[in-house]
C-alpha cells in the first residue's frame, strides 16, 4: 500500500526554518529552509518569518537558503514576497540564495522579479548585504 507521509502541517518540533547564523542581532541573519515552501507548510513559515521580522531588533538582512531540491508553490512565493516586502519598509532585504528552478520560473511568469530578490549562491548573497542592493 502508498501512502504519502509529507502531506500535512510539519510536526511542532521541526521547524520550517533553521537560523545557520546571525553576524549581529540587527546585521545578517542565515536561514535554512528544512522542507518544501507549499500548502503544508506555509501557515508554520510565515509565524516563523513573522516573528523574525517583528522582533524588537529584527535583522537588516535576511538569506533564506533553498537550494534546487526544494519545491516552492504558489504559497511559497506569496510568503517569501510579503516577508521581503516587510524587511524592505524597514531598510533591509530578503535575500532567497540558491532559488530552485520552480521559484525562478514563477517570478518570471508572474513578473514578480521587482518583489523578490534572488542570489544564485551565497557569495552573491553575501555581496548583496554589503551594498544593500543587487551587485
Amino acid at each position: 500500500m502508498f501512502t504519502i507521509q509529507s502531506i500535512g502541517p510539519p510536526a511542532a518540533d521541526c521547524p520550517v526554518f533553521h537560523v545557520v547564523g546571525r553576524s549581529t542581532r540587527k546585521g545578517v541573519t542565515w536561514l535554512w529552509a528544512r522542507t518544501d515552501l507549499d500548502l503544508a507548510t506555509a501557515c508554520a513559515a510565515r509565524v516563523e518569518l513573522d516573528a523574525l521580522l517583528s522582533a524588537p531588533e529584527p535583522p537588516r538582512f535576511v538569506l533564506v537558503y533553498l537550494g534546487v531540491e526544494c519545491f516552492v508553490d504558489v504559497r511559497g512565493l506569496r510568503l517569501l514576497a510579503d516577508a521581503t516586502r516587510r524587511a524592505r519598509s524597514r531598510g533591509g532585504d530578503l535575500v532567497v540564495v540558491a532559488p530552485p528552478h520552480c521559484l525562478r520560473r514563477m517570478t518570471s511568469r508572474l513578473g514578480f522579479t521587482d518583489h523578490l530578490s534572488l542570489a544564485s549562491g551565497a557569495r552573491e548573497a553575501v555581496q548583496w548585504t554589503r551594498v544593500g542592493r543587487r551587485v
